[in-house]
């Protein structure tokens, strides 16, 4: 089918830059009239518009549209399944499949296709649980006034604000009157608990999940399995993103030849097809000889290695690197945290952080050039939001990175000491009472606290040092402000471990991680609120807590010595027994001795 061309080679791959790559899951909820798509033509999947009580028209959240290539199969399956009824009736549909197939982009699509057929889109972000529960919470902002103010009005319940503010949505969609939403679960992971905990119960709306895992523990629905592209809509693909602006200029039968081989070495993999027309197009190199550097790159790639996605990611990184090795670093940097919402902050940090080895050290422009690097090569994602920047990286890129990181002696501990002492800093200022919307920002936090806590429980190249201690400890403050103990209580553990390492136990930062982990831990049963807020049961607490383990030690010598005199005098009276024994053993032979000597005497 013909393919509409773009203005630019950049506009093109931009254009797909969206294909394979996860949504931005800034968590809002956008709302307008289809009136208004209609005049735009498009719309940014950024743009914040407040919401509306009465909503005439399809909310969307964070749904991107872009020029999309085949799939129409799967997208007749996906509706068949979802497919509103009367009456209504709970649909749920999964898309499952390995990274770089393009699962989001296609429930994205199926989003913005039958708009007319649903009231509103929710997006929320499926990677962890935290991530799903931050989601739902950021969400509570764009609910219908009235809604709010009823659920506030209800009497406070136990589990934080971040668990409130899910439950605020979760409640809503349940008990709604709007029975045609749909809700996207993006990328739901493999060792989720039940999808039940998080998705509102009832019998209407419809539900639609994207995940790699070939056995999601989701609610009853219908399986769609996301396969490769066919040759033709991949060489369709390749061709129109390769091609120059104009598209006037036919390409030699020796391009159209190593195009058709690309495809075919690429095996469909719609994100392979775009990392690889971005390096052609940003390096101008001819597709042949990428495809020559691509099989050259195969051939020495071990036999674990044989993906054409990996070898794809591998090509455009030496490439950036080459070009700018500040940017290959910048990566590594960026893979360190959840692969959506990463806040340009972190690198501004990042920049002024000490001992690094100039790894990221460099003046704004040059930051700027590293950024606009990875753009180019579509290594990463960047979008605005207000005067705030923030970049996506693919989780197939991100995984990549990460093994690279994980053989390498000496950029681990730098590249990931410094993620984490970022990541503190932001924690200190989202906690601080006087942060202006301080929940949305702690919230925006909490996917990135959690890769934090996941590198903290496998990476020993962390050095101890007071940066980190105290990018531990604010992390763990973050969770602790949103109510997630257990998370918040894993990492003061971590914190003391460090602590540990550093001092000694009568240490006064040893004892204040010692008292916020005893606080953490009375919260977590039924007396935590009692301990947290009155000093002096704290003290009556700890007092007993000494008494009985004086008590204790009291007990036990005192059971060891009674236990030592016992045996003493069982021995005791075991020797004079003994010793009364022989006594009148000698005694009888002496008096035997004595008649033997009376009779000779006699005789």
């Amino acid at each position: 089918m013909p393919l509409t061309r773009c203005i630019s080679t950049h506009c093109r791959l931009t254009a797909y830059s969206h294909l394979l790559d996860p949504i931005p899951t800034v968590h809002g909820f956008i709302s307008f009239t289809r009136s208004q798509q209609s005049a735009r033509g498009y719309y940014s999947p950024r743009q914040r518009i407040k919401p509306i009580e009465e909503k005439a028209s399809t909310a969307f959240h964070n749904t991107p549209k872009s020029t999309f290539i085949g799939r129409e199969r799967e997208l007749k399956k996906i509706w068949d399944s979802l497919r509103p009824q009367e009456p209504p009736k709970r649909r749920v549909a999964v898309l499952h499949g390995p990274d770089g197939l393009g699962k989001t982009r296609l429930a994205a699509q199926f989003a913005q296709l039958h708009s007319e057929q649903f009231t509103s889109v929710w997006w929320v972000d499926g990677s962890s649980k935290n991530t799903m529960l931050a989601s739902l919470a950021q969400l509570a902002s764009r609910l219908p006034t009235s809604e709010v103010l009823s659920y506030l009005s209800q009497p406070m319940s136990g589990g934080g604000i971040l668990k409130r503010q899910s439950s605020m949505v979760s409640d809503y969609l349940r008990s709604s009157t709007d029975t045609r939403w749909l809700l996207v679960v993006d990328g739901l992971a493999g060792d989720m608990a039940k999808l039940d905990d998080f998705v509102p119960g009832g019998d209407h709306g419809s539900v639609l999940v994207t995940t790699t895992s070939l056995q999601p523990q989701v609610l009853e629905g219908e399986f769609h399995t996301v396969k490769p592209l066919s040759p033709q809509e991949s060489l369709a693909l390749l061709t129109h993103l390769t091609s120059d602006g104009a598209g006037e200029v036919p390409s030699s039968e020796i391009e159209e030849q190593a195009k058709m081989m690309l495809t075919r070495h690429l095996e469909g993999l719609p994100f392979a097809l775009i990392l690889a027309a971005a390096y052609v197009q940003h390096t101008g190199l001819s597709t042949s000889s990428y495809l020559s550097l691509y099989l050259a790159a195969r051939r020495a790639a071990p036999a674990t290695e044989e993906c054409p996605l990996t070898t794809a990611c591998k090509l455009s990184y030496q490439g950036v690197k080459l070009l700018n090795p500040l940017a290959a670093n910048v990566l590594f940097f960026l893979s360190c945290y959840n692969h959506t919402n990463i806040a340009s902050s972190v690198l501004d940090h990042a920049q002024h952080m000490p001992r690094i080895d100039a790894l990221l050290q460099s003046s704004n422009h040059e930051m700027r050039q590293a950024i606009k690097t990875l753009q180019d090569f579509l290594l990463i994602t960047v979008y605005s939001e207000g005067k705030s920047e923030f970049y996506n990286i693919h989780p197939m890129i991100q995984s990549w990175c990460r093994r690279i990181i994980s053989t390498n002696e000496q950029k681990p501990q730098n590249i990931q000491a410094t993620a984490l002492h970022s990541l503190g800093k932001m924690a200190a200022a989202a906690t601080n009472p006087q942060e202006p919307d301080r929940d949305a920002k702690e919230q925006s936090l909490l996917p990135h606290a959690d890769e934090m806590r996941g590198l903290l429980q496998h990476a020993s190249a962390i050095p101890s040092s007071i940066t980190t201690l105290e990018a531990i400890t604010n992390i763990g403050s973050l969770y602790q402000s949103q109510g997630l103990l257990s998370e918040a209580e894993g990492m003061y553990l971590h914190a003391l471990d460090h602590a540990d390492n550093m001092y000694s136990r009568w240490h006064p930062t040893t004892r204040r991680i010692l008292r916020t982990l005893r606080r953490i831990r009375f919260q977590r049963g039924r007396m935590g609120y009692l301990i947290a807020q009155y000093w002096w049961v704290s003290v009556l607490f700890r007092t007993w807590e000494l008494l009985a383990g004086s008590v204790l030690i009291i007990l036990s010598i005192g059971t060891w010595l009674i236990l030592a005199l016992i045996i003493f005098f069982a021995w005791l009276v075991t020797r004079l027994a003994w010793m009364d024994g022989q006594t009148d053993s000698d005694q009888g032979v002496d008096l035997h001795g004595e008649k033997r000597g009376e009779e000779r005497r006699s005789v």
